[in-house]
């Protein structure tokens, strides 16, 4: 289980990398702020966020910490990919096909997610790399909960 948290918030940098960069962003106004941080708390009660949630806390735990094991995390889906076909049986996975149709099942589902909440992913590409942790909050609350660190 404590793997999970690696996966999780490597899925969650690269939904934040394809967002944004901190250089580039003026950053939200309060207000918009404040707006965010409500929508991303609803997201997370809809069933989209806790279909997404599960299939990446699945994805970890079948991952066996092959995450952790690795000397240099991945940092796109490629090198995920990549991890994978080198310890392949170190997983639970039975072929490197199953992987990546299981990443393919994650990007759906995270596509669905953020075609879902357009005004709130829009809302997090403006936004500075210190608001998006303060909007997104609850998920890593959530993930410590779930893990029994809180």
């Amino acid at each position: 289980m404590k793997y999970s948290l690696i996966l999780l918030l490597f899925v969650f940098s690269q939904i934040h990398a394809q967002i944004g960069n901190e250089n580039l962003s003026q950053g939200l106004t309060e207000q918009e702020l404040t707006k965010a941080k409500e929508d991303y708390k609803q997201m997370m009660k809809t069933e989209t966020w806790v279909n997404n949630h599960k299939l990446t806390k699945d994805f970890a735990n079948k991952t066996n910490a092959v995450l952790l094991k690795s000397p240099t995390p991945p940092k796109d889906r490629e090198s995920l990919i990549q991890l994978l076909e080198q310890n392949l049986g170190q997983t639970q996975f039975k072929s490197i096909s199953e992987a990546k149709d299981y990443i393919a099942k994650m990007d759906e589902s995270e596509a669905k997610m953020k075609a879902e909440n357009k005004e709130l992913f829009e809302m997090m590409s403006r936004a500075t790399q210190t608001q998006r942790r303060e909007i997104a909050k609850p998920f890593f609350e959530l993930s410590m909960k779930e893990r029994g660190l809180r």
